[in-house]
């Protein structure tokens, strides 16, 4: 059912983004347009104090967030009312994402900003001057993507690191779902990782321009020009890891074989005492099994491992 048309359509001259919040859906559009709605059927048009397009929208910690034009952003903690901050770059802010216990931000000319509060915004060394279309966060990582294929990664928003993604498309939006990441640009491209670093090109079956991707109910869902919508078949979950043998290798190393899902990403923790545990390292399986050898093993008296699906 349309619901923007009638009621808004007066009011959004083209919707650019949307985000639920407790009780608003607040969804923002070209020439500082802000509509919100309780129930996604009344809609109600907001002063916003910027006639900027808002090109993006989040919301975290009790707070709505937008960007858009011009170093655009605004906030506001009832979709209603809404506050001007200053940003720290006067390019477009095209995308923002929320991590780490940070909002991120990021457009033109490789422009990142973060702020804890999404009112102060500190300004960051992606290490690239190619625009940032889309930005997404697994809940220990920021992943940024962009113009020429371009991806950054980053564990806290503040210190970036160039990846190649296999592609030269310029690439538009990002998700994040069920342990990996899917991004999405212009020919039908679109591109998955399960830990945000190597990056496989996926066969999207289309070759319109696609802008936008989000996970739900176990799939990926993507949409472009020409109303093209493409949802990815269910995703297979993740085998539950098991360990074993151990073997103690002559100089007192450790040798254990991971077995789990191939394609799947693990993460490997050791323990000297099964109360803290600490990272060992973190495996992409390219088969069912693989063999891990721990060195480090050498330095304790006794050394405990388990394996948990997911990375970081």
């Amino acid at each position: 059912v349309n619901r923007l048309a009638g009621a808004a359509k007066k009011f959004v001259y083209k919707a650019q983004g949307v985000a639920r919040g407790t009780n608003q859906i607040v969804v923002v559009g070209n020439s500082g347009t802000i509509v919100t709605s309780p129930d996604g059927v009344r809609w109600t048009q907001r002063t916003t104090g910027t006639t900027n397009d808002v090109l993006a929208v989040v919301y975290a910690h009790d707070e709505f967030a937008a960007v858009g034009g011009s170093g655009t952003v605004l906030t506001s903690s009832d979709g209603a009312n809404w506050s001007r901050r200053i940003a720290g770059t006067g390019g477009k802010l095209w995308s923002i994402a929320f991590g780490n216990n940070l909002f991120a931000a990021a457009g033109d000319g490789g422009a990142i900003m973060t702020s804890p509060d999404a009112v102060t915004w500190t300004l960051h060394n992606s290490g690239t001057t190619v625009s940032i279309y889309g930005m997404a966060n697994s809940g220990s990582q920021f992943v940024a993507v962009g113009g020429t294929g371009m991806i950054v990664t980053s564990p806290d928003g503040v210190n970036w690191t160039s990846r190649a993604s296999s592609t030269t498309n310029d690439l538009y939006g990002i998700a994040f779902g069920d342990n990996q990441f899917v991004a999405v640009g212009n020919s039908g491209t679109i591109v998955s990782s399960l830990d945000g670093v190597n990056w496989t090109s996926r066969v999207s079956g289309t070759y319109h321009f696609l802008s936008g991707v989000a996970y739900a109910n176990g799939s990926f869902l993507a949409v472009g020009e020409a109303g093209t919508i493409l949802e990815s078949s269910a995703l297979t979950a993740a085998t539950s890891p098991t360990l074993g043998p151990l073997l103690l290798l002559a100089g007192g190393s450790a040798q254990l074989t991971l077995t789990g899902t191939a394609g799947q990403g693990y993460r490997l923790e050791a323990s000297s005492d099964l109360v803290f545990w600490s990272p060992l390292t973190n495996i992409v399986l390219q088969a069912a099994s693989v063999r891990v050898i721990d060195q480090s093993a050498t330095n304790f008296s006794r050394r405990f491992y388990r394996a948990v699906v997911g990375l970081h």
